[in-house]
């Protein structure tokens, strides 16, 4: 895993993590298939770019966003 350091847009604070935006699809998304979720997000392209899609909070402003991180198979 890498560090998580995205900034808000907004107030340029640090940005927390709250996880995969496809876990709040449903009590059982976070255990189905990565690739079947990408399938059904919304999000175009999602499955071709291998990217990440996280919910992210600011405790700064209180601005919440969505931020795309790419995929990895590094474990720190």
């Amino acid at each position: 895993m890498k560090r998580w350091s995205n900034r808000c847009q907004q107030c340029a604070a640090a940005l927390d993590d709250h996880g995969r935006y496809q876990d709040q699809f449903g009590p059982y998304a976070p255990y189905r298939p990565i690739d079947d979720l990408r399938l059904t997000n919304g999000i175009p392209q999602d499955a071709e770019l291998h990217r990440c899609v996280h919910q992210a909070y600011c405790p700064q402003c209180g601005n919440a966003c969505l931020v795309s991180v790419a995929e990895t198979s590094d474990w720190q």
